[in-house]
């Protein structure tokens, strides 16, 4: 992951009380390197604490605000879509508090894409330490 500019670290309360640590980081954006096709800009984010190994997820796009935006909007999502989200802090604000991208086009395509980029995101960290 590049350099970790956004950090939220939350408690995530289980059933019988114990408390866990969830962290949301987000890596700063940067040129898109060249030849690539998928956008101009990427940014980079990761969820620890809910699973062993976390991924490296690449968020891309024409600008870098709209790459750091894709990166905190995707994250709330995916906190929101876990069996477990109501057990972690920010749960009761609407996508744990993060922004949403207003656009439904953008938000289905960042699912849709979701799958199919995440080994692509691995390999290139792992490429790129």
């Amino acid at each position: 992951m590049n350099e970790i500019i956004g950090r939220r670290d939350m408690t995530r309360t289980l059933p019988d009380g114990t408390k866990t640590t969830i962290t949301i980081e987000i890596g700063k954006p940067e040129l898109t390197p060249e030849g690539d096709k998928r956008g101009k800009w990427f940014a980079t984010s990761r969820i620890l604490g809910i699973k062993e190994e976390p991924k490296t997820i690449f968020h891309y796009s024409l600008s870098s605000l709209d790459a750091l935006s894709a990166a905190l909007s995707f994250q709330g999502t995916f906190l929101s879509g876990l069996p477990f989200a109501h057990e972690i802090e920010y749960a009761q604000g609407h996508n744990f508090l993060l922004p949403v991208i207003p656009i439904p086009q953008v938000m289905t395509r960042v699912h849709d894409d979701a799958a199919r980029l995440i080994p692509k995101a691995t390999e290139y960290a792992n490429a790129h330490p």
